[in-house]
């Protein structure tokens, strides 16, 4: 099936028409429409085609010559990226081993002054190798799960979002049964490189909550 994007008027006299068909090897199809069609005259059109991942572009030579180049520079292979996710427990209860108790960083320091909680445990760490549109799943340890989708920034390309961001608690409720109680759910903009907190509890008074320690970096080695 074709699908009509756009119909124009037709190209001025003199104007030498020509007709290109590009593939879109990478990326979305919908998406390479919003790269071509600032590009075009007033009398250009586009067409789609979805079985083949291709589009039909018409307009004068030098308007295909500039589409050419954009789709080239757009239609890349997607970028790797290495996220780190940790997960804390922090509580407002006398810590269980002396005054202090858990994790010892800048991080760590940040969130117990900031929301008053007097010691912290890690639950759990890991490191995945995420790309563009595919869903990660993780475990953090035994009994937690972290899942998200990576979106690279669509304005700033030092951003990383991990969109549908879930980070869950599992629980054997029997036999072969496995409960799976969601702690922290939303989405995440990340500055590649740097580190980003996102927390929760039961109520702002609760004397428990949970974080997630994020970052990213480009990449898929150390």
């Amino acid at each position: 099936m074709v699908a009509v994007l756009a119909l124009f008027q037709p190209l001025s006299a003199g104007a030498a028409e020509e007709v290109r068909v590009f593939q879109v090897r990478y990326r979305s199809l919908q998406d390479a429409t919003a790269v071509v069609e600032p590009l075009l005259s007033a009398a250009g059109s586009i067409l789609l085609h979805p079985q083949r991942n291709t589009l039909t572009v018409r307009d004068e030579q030098a308007v295909l010559e500039r589409v050419a180049r954009a789709l080239e520079e757009w239609d890349l292979p997607p970028v790797a990226y290495r996220v780190e996710v940790t997960a804390l427990l922090a509580s407002a209860t006398a810590p269980p081993q002396g005054p202090a108790f858990g994790p010892e960083d800048s991080v760590s320091e940040a969130i117990l002054k900031l929301w008053k909680y007097r010691w912290l445990e890690e639950l759990g760490s890991v490191t995945v190798t995420a790309s563009e549109g595919n869903p990660v799943e993780a475990a953090l340890g035994e009994r937690y799960v972290v899942r998200f989708t990576v979106r690279e920034g669509r304005t700033d390309p030092r951003r990383l979002v991990l969109s549908r961001l879930e980070f869950s608690r599992r629980q054997e409720k029997g036999v072969g049964q496995v409960a799976v109680d969601p702690l922290i759910r939303g989405t995440v903009s990340l500055k590649l490189g740097q580190q980003a907190v996102v927390g929760a509890s039961r109520s702002e008074t609760a004397e428990h909550a949970v974080f997630l320690v994020l970052s990213a970096r480009r990449g898929n080695t150390q």
